[in-house]
C-alpha cells in the first residue's frame, strides 16, 4: 500500500457452462446464477444469514450497502457501509454500484430504515433492468409496504416489480 491506496479483492462466483438460469417460477438455487443483486441491509447479522449467503451461494453478484456491510460473508462482489437511513449515503453507494441492476432487497431493520425504502426505490430505478425487482424484506407491515402500495404501478411502467416479502420469502419474491 505505498500508494496510500488499498488494494480490496472480492471473489464473485461466475455461471458455469451449462448450468441453468432459469428466471420465471424457478428454483432459487439457481435462478440468481450471474445476476447483479443489492443488497441494503439495515442488520447485517439476520439478513446475512438468511439473504445475503444464499444468494451468493445460488451465484449472484451481490453488492452489499449496510450499517456493517456483513464483512463476514465471503463472496460478495462489493460492500460498502453506510447508515441506511441516510438516503444520500445509499444513492452514492447505488452509483458506485452502477448499472445494471438486476434485484435489490432492502432489509429494514428499524422504521427509519423502512421509510427509506422508497428513497433507495427511486435511486435504483434508473440503474434497473426491465423485469428485475425491488424487494422489501419485512417481518411486519411498514413504510416499505406502503410505499410498494402505493408506488407499484408507477414503477411497472418500467416492467419493474416492487414486491414487499417476509425474510423467509424473499428470495422467491424476487423472481416471482
Amino acid at each position: 500500500m505505498a500508494s496510500g491506496v488499498a488494494s480490496v479483492t472480492a471473489r464473485v462466483r461466475r455461471p458455469i457452462p451449462g448450468e441453468v438460469n432459469v428466471t420465471h417460477g424457478a428454483n432459487a438455487d439457481n435462478a440468481y446464477v450471474g445476476r447483479r443483486v443489492v443488497v441494503v441491509a439495515g442488520d447485517g447479522g439476520r439478513c446475512a444469514e438468511l439473504l445475503v449467503a444464499p444468494l451468493v451461494d445460488a451465484g449472484a453478484e451481490v453488492h452489499l450497502i449496510g450499517v456493517d456491510a456483513a464483512g463476514a460473508v465471503p463472496g460478495l462482489a462489493s460492500r460498502t457501509a453506510v447508515d441506511v437511513a441516510a438516503t444520500d449515503q445509499v444513492e452514492a453507494a447505488l452509483a458506485r454500484v452502477g448499472a445494471v441492476v438486476q434485484h435489490l432487497f432492502h432489509w429494514a431493520a428499524t422504521p427509519a430504515d423502512s421509510v427509506a425504502f422508497g428513497a433507495t426505490a427511486r435511486a435504483v430505478r434508473p440503474l434497473m433492468v426491465v423485469g428485475g425487482s425491488i424487494v422489501a424484506v419485512r417481518s411486519d407491515a411498514g413504510a416499505g409496504e406502503v410505499f410498494v402500495h402505493e408506488h407499484a404501478s408507477e414503477f411497472e411502467t418500467d416492467a419493474i416489480r416492487l414486491v414487499v416479502a417476509g425474510p423467509g420469502a424473499a428470495l422467491r419474491a424476487g423472481l416471482a
